[in-house]
């Protein structure tokens, strides 16, 4: 729905600024320890607001540094959303590619 919502945003089918606002507004803050689950879903609402045009290629970059899980030993899926991120900074997936990639790995 989130995807769909952005692309009716881009469109000026709803408003973009209500809509970034929204999305911004259900991001988990970084007060702490963040789940998988939670950077997952932190990531796919930041795309979206990339997206969208609401944050700068240089947040959106140092924002992958921040969600970046820094850890001793990864698990398989940990690994993977690191990936992604290295995909992303490395210009290898669009935003679109890594979205897909992210509600896979959601699903497992």
């Amino acid at each position: 729905m989130i995807i769909r919502l952005t692309d009716k945003a881009k469109e000026r089918r709803i408003d973009p600024e209500r809509f970034a606002d929204y999305l911004t507004s259900q991001q988990i803050p970084f007060r702490g320890y963040l789940s998988l689950s939670d950077r997952i879903n932190n990531l796919l609402l930041e795309l979206c607001l990339y997206d969208l045009g609401k944050v700068s290629r240089n947040n959106f970059f140092s924002y992958l540094q921040r969600i970046r899980i820094s850890s001793y030993q990864f698990s398989s899926e940990e690994n993977t959303f690191n990936y992604i991120i290295d995909l992303l900074e490395n210009y290898i997936f669009s935003p679109t590619e890594a979205i897909d990639s992210l509600f896979l790995l959601k699903k497992n």
